[in-house]
């Protein structure tokens, strides 16, 4: 049996025992399932030959689970469905995919895929990270927004987002809609899982298996499918940045929305959209707007910060895929403007909500008279204490290097001067990737003009 069989039966297997109410019976591994399953199952059906089958396509999985999970959902609330009801629904969903998938499965057969090293690299690397992950994740003070959430979902017939602190029946922009809080909140819905111990003992581990894949799936599409050690090395050097610097709090709240959308779901969409630039095709379309679907559910800002990324790669591939010849250039590669333009589509089209909440959330800090880059903000104030801006305030604010690399910050430092001495189209990624966000983060002027937007 191919594994792409054996996640259909277990699509099916989900979806019956949902429709016959036995969900409870699996419990907390419900989320795993919900979260793995039905994206492995469609991941497989629109492989188109060259798809990474390998540590990658976990974190792929993980991206499209959240697009089908959170497609139902939309449904369920704007058909004012109840939670049972979107149950079933979501079951029913599941039933049409494991057919579908099964369908197109049974067109062909693929060849058994040899061993891969990248498997030893993400063991190894897990090997590193998980003990951690799994002994501090959960219990913090951040988490508490997240629980009274997630409990306030759940305990309501249907799916509604009204703030659950004071009762005002008010929807804050923040939470107006997260796919991430829904997971968690079918989860205690319908199989009865205690949401503390889903955070710490489920959900971290999982983000942290997932995060280390999508590392991997990045690395494949910045460098290419021939060379291998690029892609192993950077597997293997997350947990050195990790465990190198305290700005990311990697271990105690990974299963937060934030971590997820940055970690999992905004390489998902830079690789899925750098594997289209490589090859277009219908099928690697749809992949990119599933992966552009289910960050914007999940993380609004961060689908911005993404959809730079992407935006950066788009023009990387037009500048260098083309040959000088005299007076002329001849544009190499599949990638043409139209192709182009479906990216740009697909991320315009899911950018609306973004937009939208970013205008609400101005307009809410603008009557309360809160402003995002001054000190009477709680947050500001928090990162004023903690060292992380350089000349906050001033028009030349940036943010400290110290706060964000480490030591390991010399290392991409030295690998970033190497791409600029190479000519193939990965290092040039590899330099849009890392030079625009630095651009944002370090440079005098954009930095401080970037906080009066965010």
């Amino acid at each position: 049996m191919t594994p792409a069989r054996a996640a259909v039966i277990g699509v099916l297997v989900l979806a019956v025992s949902g429709i016959a109410g036995f969900w409870p019976w699996i419990g907390a591994p419900l989320v795993g399932a919900i979260l793995l399953l039905p994206g492995y199952a469609l991941s497989t059906a629109f492989d188109d030959g060259d798809t990474d089958g390998r540590p990658g396509r976990l974190a792929l999985a993980f991206s499209l689970s959240v697009a089908v999970y959170s497609t139902s959902a939309m449904a369920a609330t704007l058909t004012g469905l109840s939670w049972p009801a979107a149950g079933r629904l979501f079951a029913t969903v599941l039933l049409c995919l494991a057919a579908a998938v099964w369908r197109a499965e049974s067109a062909g057969r693929r060849p058994r895929e040899p061993f891969c090293y990248g498997w030893l690299a993400l063991l190894l690397a897990l090997a590193a990270l998980l003990p951690a992950v799994s002994e501090y994740a959960g219990g913090g003070v951040d988490d508490w927004w997240d629980l009274a959430y997630v409990r306030a979902l759940s305990d309501r017939p249907s799916i509604d987002f009204s703030e659950p602190m004071f009762g005002s029946g008010r929807v804050h922009p923040r939470f107006s809609w997260s796919a991430w809080l829904l997971i968690q909140a079918s989860a205690r819905r319908w199989a009865g899982v205690d949401i503390v111990r889903l955070q710490s003992e489920w959900l971290a581990p999982l983000v942290c298996v997932a995060s280390l894949s999508a590392v991997y799936l990045l690395a494949r599409a910045v460098f290419g499918t021939g060379r291998r050690a690029p892609v192993v090395l950077s597997v293997l050097a997350a947990p050195a940045w990790l465990y190198a610097t305290d700005a990311l709090p990697y271990f105690t709240r990974l299963h937060q929305d934030k971590f997820v959308a940055a970690l999992v779901l905004m390489p998902v969409l830079v690789a899925t959209a750098l594997d289209y630039i490589a090859r277009p095709s219908r099928q690697r379309g749809i992949i990119f707007a599933l992966s552009a679907m289910a960050l914007c559910s999940v993380h609004t800002l961060i689908f911005g910060i993404g959809s730079l990324g992407v935006f950066s790669c788009v023009l990387t591939a037009f500048a260098a895929n083309r040959d000088r010849r005299g007076w002329y250039t001849v544009r190499r590669g599949a990638f043409r403007i139209r192709h182009a333009a479906v990216l740009m589509a697909v991320l315009a089209l899911t950018s609306v909500p973004p937009l939208w909440q970013a205008r609400a959330l101005r307009g809410w800090f603008a009557d309360q008279g809160v402003h995002l880059t001054t000190p009477d903000n709680p947050v500001v104030r928090a990162h004023l204490a903690l060292d992380r801006l350089v000349a906050p305030g001033e028009p030349y604010m940036v943010v400290s290097p110290a706060a964000l690399f480490g030591p390991v910050g010399v290392i991409v430092a030295l690998g970033a001067c190497l791409a600029l001495r190479r000519k193939r189209a990965g290092d040039a990624y590899l330099l849009a990737l890392t030079l625009v966000p630095s651009a944002i983060l370090f440079a005098p002027l954009v930095a401080a003009g970037v906080g009066m937007l965010t």
